[in-house]
């Protein structure tokens, strides 16, 4: 509708600069204002045709990741998981998600690319170490409400066992002067990715390690 006075305005009031609209709508229904900001964050836009005194408000579209919380997914170290990001509002350009982790050495960051026409995608994520707590991601995409994703790495089942694959079931009897090599085996279904297990002896002076860090069979 032309010929229609506008006013922007943003929920998050001085954080945001707004240059209002030099002129009424043109013929196409359209005029152009700006809004600028230097600090991060999420903001809902209003626009209020102050002629006739109607509002409309635009919001960020939504990202949305399953398996869903409020539980956190709970990755093996060594292993991987794979989630699926679903978008909301305009699907038809390409969209990049980042999942960025708060300690990268405990969980990896991933990418997911939504393809054009896309609802949905999916990635991995890799657990690399025992987090002790949830891990807090962040998923984030141009126009879009970040969204958050708790994580948590656990151990993963090692076993023991001689070379000839017998099991190792309770202590290791070893001579004075003598050594050993055993393997460190973990289950083929958590082994998606590498992992490095370190071994620490209670006594050096009574038993002590050739290879204190190994990855297991």
């Amino acid at each position: 509708v032309a010929g229609k006075a506008v006013t922007l305005s943003s929920s998050r009031g001085v954080q945001d600069t707004v240059t209002q609209p030099a002129a009424a709508t043109d013929a196409n229904g359209q005029t152009t204002g700006t809004i600028a900001s230097t600090t991060a964050g999420t903001a809902t836009l209003t626009a209020t045709d102050t002629t006739d005194t109607i509002t409309v408000t635009v919001s960020e579209a939504t990202l949305t990741i399953t398996p869903a919380l409020p539980t956190p997914l709970t990755l093996v170290a060594g292993d991987t998981e794979q989630i699926t990001v679903t978008r909301d509002g305009d699907l038809a350009p390409a969209l990049t998600v980042t999942l960025t982790s708060p300690d990268p050495t405990r969980v990896a960051n991933a990418t997911v690319t939504l393809a054009a026409g896309a609802a949905s995608g999916t990635t991995t994520l890799t657990g690399l170490a025992l987090t002790g707590n949830d891990l807090i991601l962040q998923a984030t995409a141009a126009g879009y409400t970040p969204e958050e994703y708790a994580v948590e790495v656990v151990a993963p089942t090692l076993t023991f066992e001689e070379l000839d694959g017998t099991a190792i079931v309770g202590n290791l009897a070893l001579r004075i002067g003598d050594t050993r090599q055993i393997t460190i085996r973990r289950p083929a279904s958590d082994g998606a990715a590498a992992l490095t297990v370190s071994l620490t002896s209670s006594d050096a002076t009574v038993a002590g390690l050739s290879s204190p860090a190994v990855t297991p069979s």
